[in-house]
């Protein structure tokens, strides 16, 4: 499995053990799609002392990348809302990952999804999603893709997508 995958979903999911005052992101659904190793650190994350201590060390192994990952979630959240507002018809995200947008952002149960990523990556998704017996939403479409030897618009076109229309590509 995708450890940026991984990695990403779980701060999102650390971001709730935040005090929902200073949440910059919140994601109630990520900490379900994580592998159980993630879901352990997660759950011992819970205790403050050992939290702090995490997130210093996070800061000291790569500076910045928490910040990044939650300020970036809460960015596209907000473009998605605007765009959203001013009538975009699909969106499209490029190397989804884990995201969790479709389900928590819930005006998007209308909005076609299209989840594009490694093939690991959407088997290990969906197959979760099925397992958690968490909500599908018939409005989100998973395509399996190498960005590399793939074709964009064919994968998207068998997806059912209208080509018609504005669409917000997320990357």
């Amino acid at each position: 499995m995708d450890s940026t995958a991984c990695g990403t979903a779980f701060f999102r999911a650390s971001e709730n053990l935040m005090d929902e005052s200073v949440r910059i992101v919140s994601d109630e659904y990520a900490q379900y799609l994580l592998p159980y190793k993630y879901r352990l650190f997660l759950h011992c994350m819970r205790n403050k002392r050992f939290y702090n201590k995490m997130m210093e060390l996070r800061q000291k192994m790569t500076p910045g990348i928490y910040g990044n990952i939650i300020c970036r979630t809460r960015y596209i959240d907000d473009c998605i809302i605007q765009n959203v507002n001013n009538g975009i018809k699909s969106i499209v995200n490029l190397g989804a990952g884990l995201d969790t947008r479709p389900v928590r952002l819930n005006f998007l149960r209308d909005v076609p999804y299209y989840e594009i990523d490694q093939t690991d990556v959407i088997v290990y998704k969906q197959k979760t999603i099925e397992k958690n017996n968490l909500l599908h939403l018939y409005n989100t479409y998973y395509i399996s893709m190498d960005f590399e030897t793939s074709n964009l618009r064919k994968a998207l076109s068998d997806a059912g997508y209208n080509f018609i229309g504005p669409t917000l590509f997320i990357m």
